[in-house]
């Protein structure tokens, strides 16, 4: 692993140092925590590459992507302290504000890669990342990380393949099923919904947070009639279902109430 001077953890220097590997980005937030948790050094702040916030504490945080420093000024520098960039904010805008939102942030080692694409991540790129726990071969709950594109293609055929096996269950044989909007909200973490059409009925479905959304708009389906013994969120064209096992229940009774 490259080397920084072990007391070089709150200069310009090691900071510029800093943003020329992961290598050497993790060796400085390892020693900064060091000195700040043993030693109650009180650390300066720092912004690098305008899209990483260091602050007096000895953590890394991740700036928000729409309202990053790196893009409201994409020529900002690479290394600035807190103060340094808002003089910095000051002199290149004349509207809007020079703060900008952070959050805990995971920043991937240099021999990680994408189980996706199989590429590594680099200095330029560590902040795209999104992670996810996941079972492995055990049972055993393990931390898996992929970048934003990649995990939302993952994310996109997980769902589909869920929603198959769900109408498969519910009797349904012949259908077909196409992504589309997420009805409830976008965002890296939000899977596209899915359009499904078998030979009976049109449903759209879709993950809306921890239920998922059945809705259609057929003629002899009211879901308020149909699902009265349900207890749960529902309307005349839709009716959100619980899990599962819920979602292959009301799919089933849909299917038997057209038949």
């Amino acid at each position: 692993m490259d080397t920084l001077p072990i007391l070089d953890y709150d200069s310009k220097e090691a900071m510029i140092e800093a943003t020329t590997s992961l290598d050497k980005l993790h060796l400085l937030l390892a020693i900064r925590k060091i000195a700040c948790r043993d030693h109650q050094i009180d650390l300066k702040q720092w912004l690098l590459m305008g899209k990483l916030y260091l602050d007096s504490v000895g953590n890394a945080l991740v700036c928000d992507k729409e309202e990053s420093p790196a893009k409201k000024f994409p020529g900002i520098p690479k290394v600035l302290t807190l103060d340094e960039y808002r003089e910095y904010a000051k002199t290149h805008t004349t509207n809007g504000p020079w703060y900008f939102s952070v959050s805990p942030t995971l920043i991937p080692n240099s021999h990680d890669t994408c189980p996706e694409c199989g590429k590594p991540w680099t200095i330029d790129n560590f902040f795209d990342v999104i992670y996810t726990i996941e079972k492995d071969q055990n049972q055993f709950n393990q931390r898996v990380i992929r970048h934003e594109k990649c995990h939302q293609r993952w994310l996109a055929k997980k769902t589909k393949k869920l929603f198959k096996k769900i109408f498969r269950e519910a009797g349904f044989k012949d259908f077909s099923i196409k992504a589309t909007k997420n009805l409830y909200g976008q965002g890296p973490y939000n899977a596209p919904w899915y359009k499904v059409k078998t030979d009976c009925i049109e449903i759209l479905i879709g993950w809306r947070s921890k239920v998922i959304s059945i809705q259609s708009s057929h003629p002899q389906i009211n879901f308020v009639e149909l699902f009265s013994d349900e207890n749960v969120t529902k309307e005349t064209n839709l009716i959100h279902a619980w899990g599962e096992e819920k979602c292959i229940e009301y799919l089933k009774r849909i299917k038997e109430s057209i038949s």
